[in-house]
């Protein structure tokens, strides 16, 4: 969205000091504090403060994506959103989840995450602008499952001999982060997703690499880039500065390397050099059992035919089941629930609707 799509939505008054917003919101670009007076007069004028609230699923996505792709202050800029009660509440949250000083001086788990996307960004070179933009979004999203309950509605934080500790923020920070995409006007198919819900996942399966193939090579079966995950775990590891609130712009902090990570990377380097990842195999997630849970039968589908894309007549159960591993392999979805996802959206759009919900 750019400043003029913006101008429609709000008064003429405000246009040229909305200009000045999408700096900061877009770029971090570091104000004065008299220009920050005259954004917090923008933003208290409320037709101006609702439009910004309101944006359309398309308007989220292309702020969103631009902050990842382009953003030269990241953390700056989440600060300013912060400022101005413009923080989704996945991340307004993390302010109030403690975390044990021993490893985490810096604070909250919000501070830690804004250090984290700015040590992220400290560590971009020679990416493109979308893995770029995936390192960030996964740095932005890493430990949103601290603050998530478990099914037994148990907190994942908690205080254990004395310590806090969070031992399956990984995993159960893949569906708030899965939902705040939806809620962006991402698209479910967008291969950024799955990449950034990957990295959030397994962020600190180094920890656990004890060695071995298995770990490493269902990571990358799954879709999952070594490279970024390297960098994310590198800025974790050094987003624990408790002076970094004074700092205005990312400044690189170097880190002991991880043990684990190092030993994951040598290791997906010699797999690589052996061509393991040439001839991987991909185990599929969705299963003729979903395809039957989402109201397709078997009995009334079995003398039904549909043409593949290569000219041959398939059953339209191995149809679906091909199209399906076909699209778990370029990185459409990384777990089963993504997979079931994928099969309504597949099933709601395909022109064989009719004749597959309704054979006579």
């Amino acid at each position: 969205m750019t400043p003029q799509d913006f101008s429609a939505r709000v008064s003429a008054r405000t246009r040229n000091i909305y200009d000045l917003f999408l700096l900061v919101a877009y770029r971090g670009v570091q104000f004065t504090e008299e220009m920050h007076q005259m954004l917090d007069a923008l933003l208290a004028d409320e037709p101006t403060r609702q439009a910004l609230t309101e944006l359309d699923s398309v308007e989220r996505w292309a702020v969103w994506a631009r902050w990842a792709r382009t953003a030269r202050f990241p953390g700056l800029s989440l600060r300013f959103l912060e400022r101005h009660g413009l923080l989704d509440p996945i991340f307004d949250r993390l302010k109030f989840i403690v975390q044990d000083p021993l490893y985490h001086p810096e604070g909250n788990v919000w501070s830690h995450t804004l250090q984290t996307v700015d040590q992220a960004f400290a560590r971009m070179r020679y990416l493109d602008k979308d893995r770029r933009a995936i390192l960030l979004l996964a740095a932005l999203h890493h430990d949103v499952g601290k603050a998530e309950m478990d099914e037994d509605g148990n907190f994942i934080t908690f205080v254990k001999n004395g310590r806090i500790t969070s031992p399956k923020h990984a995993v159960y920070g893949v569906r708030p982060a899965r939902d705040w995409f939806e809620r962006m006007g991402f698209e479910a198919e967008d291969p950024w997703i799955n990449q950034v819900l990957l990295l959030v996942k397994h962020h600190m399966d180094h920890l656990s690499y004890a060695g071995g193939d298995r770990m490493v090579v269902n990571f990358v079966k799954a879709g999952g880039d070594m490279q970024l995950l390297h960098r994310l775990v590198q800025a974790d590891q050094a987003a624990r500065d408790p002076g970094a609130e004074q700092h205005n712009r990312p400044i690189y902090r170097d880190t002991e390397p991880s043990p684990g990570m190092e030993r994951m990377m040598n290791t997906f380097s010699r797999l690589n050099d052996e061509g393991i990842f040439d001839r991987v195999h991909v185990d599929p997630l969705l299963r003729g059992r979903d395809l039957i849970d989402a109201g397709l039968d078997p009995h009334h589908l079995s003398h039904v035919r549909i043409i593949c894309d290569e000219g041959l007549e398939m059953a339209p159960f191995a149809y679906i089941l091909k199209k399906a591993l076909l699209a778990q392999e370029q990185g459409a979805f990384i777990d089963h629930d993504g997979a079931v996802r994928w099969l309504r959206a597949f099933l709601d759009s395909s022109p064989l609707r009719n004749e597959l919900f309704d054979v006579s």
